[in-house]
């Protein structure tokens, strides 16, 4: 049998002082107490903010029909805001939100970066490289224009997963290239996944809510 074994390989920096010193828990137990969904997420967006440095920061919140919507934003003063602003499923193909899924961290740091050449293009075995988990992977050209379109240099996005479904998303826009170290990543992708549990108990408590004054 052969196992095929991916190396990626990227310089890596030590993270800032000061994203060691945010308190992780703290914000997670603001973000808990918070009234509502939407006042949860707004915490979100402007620690992700400080976390990563980027220019705006959004919390998409998928509907059951799988459109999206932006129900909290941190921005630059002088940008357009996007609060509130609704999106198509199709914005998001199916192939990309199952990818979301598995590999629920993206970072584009250079929307105009043309990528390099995959050698060889299939494996021993006749089969095309499975990329879907790899971190330096390039995006498809859909989504860079898109992204150029937007006037977007470069972006960061992370999956909100609750109850194994894909709940929503962090996402982060930068007008100029931007790389995240390999430690900031990580910590983004923690503090996603423990939102993920915070949303899951705010809608299940909700849901009891209405279930009971629908009882009463």
């Amino acid at each position: 049998s052969f196992e095929l074994i991916v190396l990626e390989i990227e310089p890596h920096e030590p993270a800032p002082q000061a994203v060691h010193m945010i308190d992780l828990q703290r914000v997670i137990e603001d973000i808990r107490e918070a009234p509502s969904i939407c006042k949860a997420a707004t915490l979100c967006v402007g620690w992700m903010q400080d976390l990563t440095g980027f220019d705006r920061v959004m919390v998409y919140r998928f509907n059951s029909d799988d459109s999206g919507e932006v129900i909290a934003e941190a921005k630059q003063p002088d940008q357009q805001p996007y609060l509130g602003l609704r999106y198509p499923a199709m914005d998001i193909p199916r192939q990309a939100r199952r990818l979301m899924l598995r590999n629920p961290v993206r970072i584009l740091a250079d929307v105009d970066d043309p990528g390099a050449e995959i050698l060889p293009l299939v494996s021993i075995e006749g089969e095309a490289l499975d990329l879907s988990m790899s971190a330096l992977r390039s995006h498809s050209l859909m989504h860079t224009e898109y992204l150029t379109n937007m006037g977007v240099k470069a972006s960061f996005v992370v999956s909100i997963i609750s109850r194994g479904r894909l709940w929503g998303m962090i996402s982060c826009h930068h007008r100029t290239t931007r790389q995240l170290n390999y430690a900031i990543r990580c910590k983004a992708d923690l503090f996603a996944h423990m939102l993920g549990l915070v949303f899951d108990n705010k809608e299940i408590a909700a849901e009891n809510a209405h279930r009971d004054a629908a009882q009463k």
